[in-house]
């Protein structure tokens, strides 16, 4: 649905990004595994924006 929406805009979009890409299912998949991993066991609370830095920029 995000991809249909962006179309014809897709280069203006990304171009906002400061990683400058979209976003894929692998990059949400990565963050997941990290929370359901022992190395996250010390988080509580924490809200994680997978954005590629969109926010930062």
């Amino acid at each position: 649905p995000v991809k249909r929406q962006l179309e014809g805009r897709e280069q203006t979009y990304t171009a906002q990004i400061p990683l400058g890409r979209l976003g894929q299912p692998m990059d949400v998949a990565k963050v997941v595994l990290f929370l359901a991993s022992p190395l996250s066991d010390y988080l509580t609370g924490l809200v994680i924006d997978i954005n590629g830095g969109m926010y930062m920029g």
